[in-house]
């Protein structure tokens, strides 16, 4: 057959109709359509194909050549409609036009039917796009065809680049931000709801603030999270399951919103905060356009203006330092996608330097040093101590609506109840040192008309009975769904499905893919009649347990729900070995393992202990870890074999004495036994060792304490310095004034220590030390007028560390407190820019009068005027950095 009559038959039909196509991509009138022309075009394509096959594939037979032939018609059918994936650029350029071409053919040409003529099948391609783009350009519509196009192009251009005003911005920002406080500002009980199913309390009524541990602390006096925070442009935050991670986020992104930082965090006034909850975002490397670019920051708290967000709004955000990007939860995103976040997290900063970053992320997941060369700075949130839990407990109680019931005790009595069994049951302040257990707790010692359960395990059952079942039960709340799905049947689907999730790694999944799941659990009970829409509708709506967290999104409310639910299931399958296998896989089995070991039965507990202590003593590398793991699981055991529980004894006393303050809060899991295997106390004493017996807590951790206080009394000035500074951090795990009696008042204080006090329990606990310290740090942003006047009166040397505002928020007085005070130094933290400038001529020129003026204006009065000199010095700072500049240190006269 004549090759030149195969391409006519062959390329006819593909050439002349993507003419047609680019004649509508252009708007060329159908009239102007030219059969003859065309006709030539092909005719002018079939020559050509054959002078190229002469000069550069003259080797090739005539069944091979056809073959090549065919594949690039096929390749310009398959492209399909021209008018929507070709830029006019590429349709006018037969190179752009060639290569999009072969881009979009399916079938690509290492394909069997032409794998043996290599480059024939793309060189037909280009002829043939060469010949229809000629052809195209030669209609005499053309060039009108082509201004418009322009015209149009230039208007949607011109409307997408006019940039918006400044008013325009600013009602953009407001309305965001609005949106952020409306979304964010609220706490829920985990579907633990009372009596109003639509029960929620803003946080910012009750939002407790929790301790975090400075970067290189050893002690265990926390430090407030947003003096953590202070100064930090990128900050991890690593805490344990319902430690309040995500909680802090939300409150500082409402902070952000509502411009309402706290004065420690007043170097972040005015940005714009975008959460991002990473669990809502595919990590997938399959999907590598799934990672949030900024443009998509508004996904989770402002999807509803995307379609009016200005070009370039988040990234003038980011690039100006107006930006606090809030990432929560590293710990979510699997292993093997973690390298592709920690990637993108390092581009952000790497692009934005100025953005402020804020993470969060379970301990075990990543490092401390996770990104540390990007400036990341790592801080682990601390358990809440009974000072903390009451705080909680009072917030809690003044949210919920008070429900006086006839015969039943009052609003005030349950609080107060609750309060009294903190300080008396230490198994409940070890449970309430977690904020999503101290949660539990007030809900359940409600609901059960003040009774509480005993132990961990017991809680999570009691709370889940509650949300799947009595919830409903309680209130007469009755569905022909409830009836039709049955409470074990729900329990079971939700059960499953947790397991299943936990398996996959998953801890969001779409809505469709948990249909699909509940489906098959459906089908396996004994009323399929529902579909699986209509009983996930259901669980979302009524169980309390799981939720929507977005359009199209199933999650847990909690991720530790979704890990008790799993272990129970592995324990029904009979999978011990999956969960010794993965115990120390990633955060999310190590929970799952321990729930496991409390949820089981005896042979399967002993089991379970038994092979993961085989696992540790058989791999040094992990042996450290897996014996740690097997003392907090022992803690969730009611009853264990006595010779495991002195295996895992004898283990732990290895790792004695703890190396880090998070290793002791494990072995203290173990209870008093392992302050018998601890050392009589002596010097140099170690930081996680004092946090061991805290965590312990009891009478013989008390007294334990109380031999490390008096070693202070023979110890060097810095040693006891220090030693008393952790047994101050101490007391807030014990109910005062015990702690102060038997513990505090056999410090020996060595002369000139100073102490910092931020409330009254911290001037209670520093009351039983001997002597009294009498040099003071004194931090007024901690403090609305001012401690009391007797503790006050007593002191020779104060440090107060002042912030000053642009508008005092109260007047600080200390101008009759101090009567024996010697020494004072204000150390001001000051806005730069005039008021620094200010300051620094007043202080050049040792004008006292000028100096008290202006520290009146920012509400600090201080003891001057009493007839006596006061040395003073005058340490003026940047509030966002630690540098400190000494200005002036002289006697003032109160006579002058």
């Amino acid at each position: 057959m004549d090759p030149v009559l195969v391409a006519v038959r062959v390329l006819a039909p593909a050439v002349t109709g993507g003419g047609r196509q680019l004649y509508r991509r252009l708007r060329i009138a159908r009239g102007a359509w030219d059969a003859k022309a065309w006709d030539r075009a092909v005719r002018n394509l079939a020559a050509d194909c054959e002078a190229l096959r002469r000069s550069e594939f003259g080797w090739i037979d005539d069944r091979r050549w056809m073959r090549a032939t065919e594949a690039a018609a096929e390749a310009l059918t398959a492209t399909g409609c021209l008018d929507a994936r070709v830029t006019l650029r590429q349709a006018m350029d037969p190179g752009r036009l060639a290569a999009h071409v072969l881009a979009l053919d399916e079938r690509r040409p290492d394909r069997a039917d032409v794998r043996d003529v290599p480059g024939a099948y793309e060189r037909i391609v280009e002829l043939a796009c060469a010949e229809l783009v000629a052809c195209v350009r030669r209609s005499p519509e053309f060039p009108s065809a082509v201004a418009v196009e322009q015209l149009g192009r230039l208007e949607r251009i011109e409307q997408f680049v006019t940039p918006p005003s400044d008013a325009d911005l600013l009602d953009f920002e407001q309305r965001y931000c609005a949106g952020v406080a409306r979304t964010l500002d609220r706490m829920e009980l985990f579907g633990v709801t009372l009596k109003d199913p639509d029960f929620r309390y803003p946080m910012s009524t009750a939002y407790v603030s929790l301790a975090a541990d400075e970067p290189g602390s050893t002690g265990t006096l926390g430090t407030r999270i947003e003096d953590v925070l202070a100064g930090r442009r990128r900050v991890l935050v690593r805490g344990e399951a319902g430690s309040g991670k995500t909680t802090l986020l939300h409150r500082l992104a409402v902070w952000a919103a509502r411009d309402g930082f706290p004065t420690r965090l007043s170097d972040r006034e005015g940005v714009v905060p975008f959460f991002l909850p990473l669990r809502h975002f595919s990590f997938a490397a399959a999907d590598p356009g799934a990672l949030p670019a900024p443009e998509n920051f508004l996904d989770h708290t402002g999807s509803m203006l995307r379609a009016e967000l200005p070009p370039g709004w988040v990234r003038d955000l980011l690039r100006t330092g107006r930006a606090m990007v809030l990432i929560d939860g590293v710990d979510e995103i699997p292993d093997a996608q973690r390298t592709r976040l920690t990637d993108w997290i390092t581009e952000l900063c790497a692009q934005y330097p100025r953005a402020w970053i804020v993470a969060t992320s379970r301990p075990t997941a990543i490092s401390s040093q996770w990104l540390a060369t990007e400036g990341f700075v790592s801080v682990r949130l601390l358990p809440m101590e009974i000072v903390d839990q009451r705080a909680f407990v009072e917030h809690w109680y003044g949210a919920v609506r008070a429900d006086p019931r006839e015969g039943q005790p009052s609003h005030d009595a349950y609080k107060a109840d609750l309060l009294g069994k903190l300080l008396t049951y230490r198994h409940l302040r070890r449970l309430a040192a977690n904020p999503l257990l101290c949660a539990l707790i007030c809900t359940l010692h409600r609901e059960r008309r003040m009774e509480v359960p005993a132990d961990r395990i017991k809680l999570y059952q009691a709370a889940l009975e509650m949300l799947l079942a009595r919830r409903d039960q309680d209130r007469g709340v009755f569905t022909p769904v409830a009836a039709a799905l049955g409470d074990r049947a729900q329990e079971a689907i939700t059960q499953q499905f947790a397991c299943w999730m936990v398996r996959n790694g998953h801890s969001e999944v779409p809505r469709r893919t948990a249909e699909e799941q509940i489906g098959r659990y459906l089908a396996r009970t004994s009323r399929p009649v529902l579909a699986p829409a209509e009983a996930l509708d259901y669980l979302l709506v009524r169980s309390g347990v799981l939720r929507e967290p977005s359009p199209g999104y199933v999650d847990f409310v909690h991720r530790t729900f979704q890990e008790f639910f799993a272990a129970r299931q592995l324990l029904e399958d009979g999978d011990l070995g999956l969960l010794v296998e993965n115990a120390d896989a990633d955060d999310r089995w190590r929970e799952v393992f321990t729930m496991a070991v409390g949820l089981a039965r005896e042979r399967e507990r002993d089991r379970l202990i038994d092979e993961l202590l085989c696992r540790a003593w058989s791999n040094p590398r992990k042996r450290d870890n897996l014996l740690l793991l097997a003392a907090d699981a022992v803690d969730n055991s009611p009853t264990l074999d006595p010779k495991l529980r002195a295996s895992v004894m004898w283990g732990s006393a290895s790792l004695l004495p703890p190396a880090t303050v998070e290793q002791a809060r494990q072995l203290a899991t173990l209870g008093e036994v392992v302050l018998d295997a601890l050392s009589v106390p002596k010097l140099p004493i170690h930081a996680p060792t004092i946090e061991l017996a805290a965590a312990v807590g009891g009478d013989m951790a008390l007294e334990h304490l109380a031999g490390f206080a008096e070693l202070t009394k023979d110890a060097f000035i810095w040693d006891a310095d220090d030693l008393i500074r952790l047994l101050l951090g101490a007391a807030r795990s014990f109910p005062f004034p015990a702690y102060g009696e038997r513990v505090l008042s056999r410090c020996h204080v060595p002369e000139g220590m100073s102490v910092g006090i931020s409330s009254m329990f911290d001037i209670e606990q520093y009351s039983y030390l001997n002597p009294v310290p009498s040099e003071v740090v004194l931090h007024t942003a901690d403090w609305a007028t001012g401690p009391p006047a007797d503790f006050v009166s007593s002191l020779r040397r104060l440090v107060v560390e002042h912030v000053v505002q642009r508008e005092p928020a109260f007047d600080f007085d200390l101008s009759h407190a101090c009567p024996r005070l010697e020494e004072l130094e204000i150390r001001l933290a000051v806005p730069s820019g005039a008021w620094a400038e200010r300051l620094a001529r007043v202080a050049g020129a040792r004008d006292v009068a000028g100096l008290r003026g202006m520290l009146a204006e920012t509400g600090l009065t201080l003891p001057w005027g009493r007839g006596r000199t006061l040395r003073v010095s005058l340490t003026p700072t940047e509030h966002n950095r630690r540098t400190r500049l000494y200005l002036f240190d002289w006697p003032v006269d109160a006579d002058e």
